[in-house]
């Protein structure tokens, strides 16, 4: 005889934490919302919990996870509300079922962390135009209310994306992943031994792929010989890794350093990658945003340069940039005199490094003997004049002298965590290393999303809505 269970309602605590955890797990392990009625599935919770009653398919789809995903949207609108600037990745892909889709993922600095979030996978109808896509990109920033908070936005060189950021009033940069995929490429077609022995390559690879027999017997050879037993591959063109952008002008240099050196050998293949890397990266060290998150990348600074006047035009901008942020009084709290003395060379007086102590005050702030009269009148109407005759252009060349003469860290520290030790010791400087750094170099993060919308979108799912596509892609990303 079955022993009788008591049924947990369904709005009962433990019941509500139990349904919970099986929407968390669908969405990050990208399950099939028909698992619920897999009888080995049921089987398995019930022996775990007889009083669980597994809520329906439709139910998962239309209650539990919308109220996850409307959750969720609120602690990412909220990120984005504090968010002082925003960098966009977009890019377009096909499903299996041949419908056409828009990612657009968001990259932003919180509390010097690195934040990423997927903002919209949305089913794109119609040409793929510049207009239709700069409708659809506009659509989903005011949606999100980050409009006029985006510094830059990251897509392949597709002419129909750049020319959609550009019309939509925002700064484009091309994905520095592909723009080196193009250079290879064109390189190695431009050479025609290396076609030749490419193409050599990928026959035999087809042909053990095509032959169970062949691959058979490559195994046993491999283990006659005792090496690892790897399997040939096919090349994959797009498979890059994301990089910081402060690192791209550093990479162009060693990269041009590289086949320079390799092209003096009379390589035919490193004289086209010479070439090619000229003609995509020509001016690479004038476009300002890269320039400047290289200069506030601790690890960097200046160093990854090729041409130091390029270095001295970046930081005259940047100066500029500095002042409207001393101006606007938009500032982190300027360092105390104890932690900018050792910073500051006695070349400059250390009354003007800006300070929230009552020592750099003015007489009126402190509220000294100058109004009340004594001794010490004229010197504090002395003092006073000074601090009216400062600048802000003072105060910028300051900052951006001591930032310059500190140590660089190590390459493979994380220089948020540098700022955030030392942000307030350079109050506008870390402003911008927030908008610059906070710039990823590639779109990898949107063409990542393909592979989890693969997983989503299988042969047996491929007749998904696509608003819920969206709402799995998102909770996986951002739950």
């Amino acid at each position: 005889m079955c022993p009788l269970y008591f049924i947990f309602v369904d709005d009962s605590p433990r019941a509500a934490t139990l349904t919970r955890y099986l929407g968390e797990m669908i969405v990050k392990d990208l399950q099939h919302m028909s698992i619920v009625e897999d009888q080995g599935f049921q089987q398995f919770v019930r022996a775990l919990d007889p009083k669980y009653k597994l809520p329906g398919r439709k139910k998962l789809t239309e209650t539990v996870l919308v109220n996850m995903f409307t959750e969720c949207k609120e602690k990412v609108r909220a990120s984005l509300k504090n968010a002082s600037s925003v960098v966009l990745t977009s890019d377009m892909w096909t499903s299996v079922s041949t419908e056409a889709y828009l990612t657009v993922t968001c990259h932003l600095i919180e509390n010097w962390q690195m934040r990423e979030f997927v903002l919209e996978t949305h089913t794109f109808h119609g040409t793929h135009t510049a207009d239709n896509i700069r409708l659809e990109l506009k659509r989903i920033t005011e949606e999100c209310g980050i409009t006029e908070k985006v510094v830059a936005v990251v897509t392949d060189n597709g002419a129909n994306m750049v020319a959609a950021v550009h019309k939509a009033g925002w700064r484009h940069h091309p994905c520095f992943a592909h723009t080196l995929n193009l250079i290879v490429k064109d390189s190695l077609k431009a050479v025609p031994e290396v076609v030749q022995v490419l193409e050599k390559c990928s026959a035999i690879v087809s042909y053990f792929h095509h032959s169970s027999k062949a691959t058979e017997k490559l195994r046993d050879i491999q283990q006659q010989l005792k090496v690892a037993e790897h399997k040939l591959i096919q090349s994959v063109e797009t498979r890059w890794n994301s990089i910081s952008v402060s690192k791209v002008i550093p990479l162009v240099s060693l990269i041009h350093r590289a086949v320079s050196a390799c092209e003096h050998q009379s390589n035919s293949l490193a004289t086209q990658l010479a070439q090619q890397c000229q003609r995509r990266f020509r001016g690479v060290e004038t476009i300002h945003c890269l320039a400047a998150s290289t200069f506030v990348d601790v690890r960097l600074k200046h160093f990854g340069f090729r041409d130091k006047d390029n270095v001295e035009v970046m930081k005259k901008r940047l100066c500029a940039e500095m002042q409207e942020v001393y101006q606007a009084g938009q500032s982190a709290v300027p360092p105390t005199p104890c932690s900018v003395s050792t910073a500051c060379s006695t070349s400059e007086p250390s009354a003007s490094v800006p300070s929230t102590s009552g020592y750099n005050q003015s007489p009126t702030a402190s509220g000294s003997t100058a109004t009340k009269g004594g001794i010490w009148t004229d010197f504090d109407k002395q003092v006073m004049s000074n601090q009216h005759h400062r600048s802000a252009s003072t105060d910028v060349l300051i900052e951006v002298r001591r930032y310059s003469e500190e140590k660089l860290i190590r390459r493979d520290k994380d220089p948020l965590l540098w700022w955030q030790e030392h942000g307030q010791t350079f109050p506008a400087l870390s402003k911008l290393a927030v908008r610059y750094l906070g710039i990823v170099a590639s779109s990898v993060p949107a063409e990542r999303i393909f592979s989890k919308a693969g997983e989503v979108l299988r042969k047996k799912r491929s007749r998904l809505k696509g608003k819920t596509v969206n709402m799995l892609l998102f909770l996986n990303k951002n739950l």
